[in-house]
């Protein structure tokens, strides 16, 4: 079978987890026999292959290409975002080259780069051909994919022109036969919100591969304790809940906080004496602090998607505090593999956090069902689920 993948980046451009799932998937794929190319955006022409896949980088048309342009005047961001709303240039060149490849399927994931104008080339020259789309965010609803205000409040009821673009964009979209989400809460919320018919979209829940002796980590009685967040540090991730509830917490040897990440409450972060502060990491970096992390905090206080930190966290044994909202709660299973709080309430989260301090045996059974839940929700399982659908087409 012959798969097109298409996302807005790729390997080395990675923004956030559809890049890394995207990758996962298009190696996933070749790996069984398919032959796969990857369809995406650069300041520059490109064609490349890594690891037997092929890639097109193409160059967009606009003023400029977000990950190069580290700070954008107001007025370039201006034009920028006026191209952005619909660019038949940049989605004429990138369907031009999918042509080339003829595919038996063509499967998108984040498509902002190339706006809803994608859809309707694809209309023109790929009607008989199953296309289908994975949604990482809230882009088909929120002109931000983020569905928060200015002020980092959940928009609940979106404005008027936010309704009319979201109903021009679901419009165009009529080409995609099927729509898959992470998670069970963005589908239903894209059903709630009569986006998509809960005909058109399934769940397939995003994996990662399995480790090695993965169990060999599990921490022995009486070893520090180790609290581990990574992700943006901003309001709506819940970060001030979050170092105020690590404020009241009783100081005690066996624990330590661990931050990574960048974001607008960085200094916020620098100035706790207690909280060791690594800056953005990636990478072997990553997955080390993962690999000695005994607790992930999840702290959100908007609608997560189906969090890929999450993921990384139960496949390296990690118990889970986190926030009861979003799509986190298909992630963590309160008492189970980690502790659900209500979003916003610090008292809950000290609470959690001495809990787990005072009780080892806790600890441990809450990583051991991480880990079983890593391993039902794995990569082999979402690369067939995949496949399945391709043929079900």
């Amino acid at each position: 079978m012959k798969i097109a993948l298409v996302n807005s980046y790729y390997n080395p451009d990675v923004i956030g987890g559809a890049e890394i799932i995207v990758e996962l998937l298009a190696k996933g794929l070749s790996e069984k026999g398919h032959e796969v190319k990857v369809f995406c955006s650069s300041p520059s022409i490109l064609d490349e292959s890594q690891d037997k896949i092929h890639i097109h980088r193409d160059k967009i048309a606009n003023i400029y290409w977000p990950p190069a342009m580290v700070s954008p005047g107001s007025i370039q961001k201006g034009i920028w975002h006026l191209l952005n709303l619909y660019n038949p240039f940049s989605a004429k060149r990138i369907v031009c080259y999918i042509k080339e490849f003829a595919p038996d399927i063509i499967h998108l994931h984040n498509i902002s780069i190339f706006t809803s104008a994608l859809y309707s080339e694809l209309q023109k020259h790929f009607s008989e051909t199953p296309i289908v789309q994975t949604l990482h965010d809230y882009w088909h609803a929120c002109i931000k994919n983020t569905l928060l205000h200015g002020n980092g409040d959940i928009c609940v009821n979106r404005p008027g022109l936010c309704s009319l673009r979201s109903s021009f964009i679901i419009d165009k979209a009529q080409v995609i036969k099927k729509f898959v989400s992470p998670s069970l809460f963005l589908k239903e919320y894209y059903i709630k919100e009569s986006l998509i018919s809960k005909q058109r979209i399934e769940v397939i829940p995003n994996a990662l591969p399995r480790l090695v002796n993965k169990k060999e980590q599990i921490k022995e009685k009486n070893q520090k304790i180790s609290f581990v967040y990574i992700g943006q540090l901003e309001t709506h991730k819940g970060i001030n809940v979050l170092l105020e509830a690590i404020r009241r917490v009783k100081k005690h040897s066996k624990i330590e906080f661990i931050f990574a990440g960048k974001g607008r409450l960085e200094n916020l972060v620098k100035k706790e004496a207690h909280i060791k502060y690594l800056g953005y990491i990636s990478g072997q970096e990553k997955e080390r602090i993962l690999s000695s992390g005994d607790v992930l905090f999840l702290p959100s206080q908007w609608y997560e998607n189906y969090p890929l930190v999450g993921i990384e966290a139960c496949n390296h044994g990690m118990a889970i505090i986190g926030s009861r909202i979003g799509g986190i709660p298909e992630i963590v299973t309160d008492g189970w593999n980690g502790k659900l709080l209500e979003p916003g309430n610090a008292n809950q989260l000290t609470i959690a956090i001495e809990s787990v301090t005072r009780n080892d045996s806790l600890l441990r059974k809450w990583q051991q069902n991480s880990l079983k839940f890593a391993e039902k929700f794995n990569l082999d399982t979402m690369i067939d689920r995949y496949l399945a659908l391709y043929r079900s087409l």
